[in-house]
């Protein structure tokens, strides 16, 4: 019929080209792509199917069946355990002060030659939303609100931090690690994707 249903351009099911990933390197018997889905929540891209990769799955919330019911702030598994790192709307849920440490740990648990994928709110398209709103040049609008503060459904479910380009870019240079970084505005600004190769291990100093 040709009828979608619901179906975003981005799914394979709609003709979508699967996702870009970097090459197995963990070891995975199967010699599949190893995923850390940080904050795995409800939905998660499409990856591929159990040939192609193995998705870990870390959430706090036992709702969401995670393989890892942890706080994602200290990930129970070994270093260098993923080729990629995907975390979609989590860093903003945590302070300023704790986004540092929270980004050692996740780029901890990345192969080196592996990837950190971060995607936030775009906190630049959120405030001129908002502007433009109370200056009557836009239809009132929840969702720039929910992108500056959350959408505040229980007491998870708050935003503690927001990030422009820039800001991104350079909390993810500070982790010493990464290089390649890519910071792109997409869904018409309102979100930051970020993508980051691991290119060495951050060695703990000594007396």
């Amino acid at each position: 019929s040709d009828q979608l249903f619901g179906l975003t351009n981005d799914m394979p099911q709609n003709g979508a080209d699967l996702p870009t990933l970097p090459e197995a390197g963990t070891g995975d018997a199967e010699g599949r792509v190893v995923i850390a889905d940080i904050g795995a929540g409800y939905s998660e891209p499409w990856w591929g199917d159990a040939t192609r990769v193995r998705i870990i799955r870390f959430d706090g919330d036992t709702a969401v069946r995670p393989d890892y019911r942890c706080d994602v702030r200290r990930l129970p598994v070994p270093d260098g355990c993923v080729d990629v790192a995907p975390a979609r709307h989590v860093l903003e849920h945590f302070t300023r002060a704790e986004a540092p440490a929270i980004l050692a740990e996740w780029t901890r648990i990345i192969r080196v030659g592996g990837e950190l994928r971060i995607n936030v709110p775009n906190l630049l398209t959120a405030c001129r939303r908002v502007l433009a709103i109370e200056a009557g040049e836009e239809d009132p609008d929840v969702y720039p609100w929910w992108q500056l503060y959350g959408q505040q459904k229980d007491e998870r479910d708050l935003h503690h931090n927001g990030f422009t380009p820039r800001r991104l870019r350079k909390l993810l240079e500070l982790t010493g690690v990464l290089e390649d970084i890519d910071v792109q505005e997409g869904d018409n600004g309102l979100n930051l994707y970020a993508v980051a190769k691991k290119a060495r291990v951050r060695r703990p100093l000594a007396l």
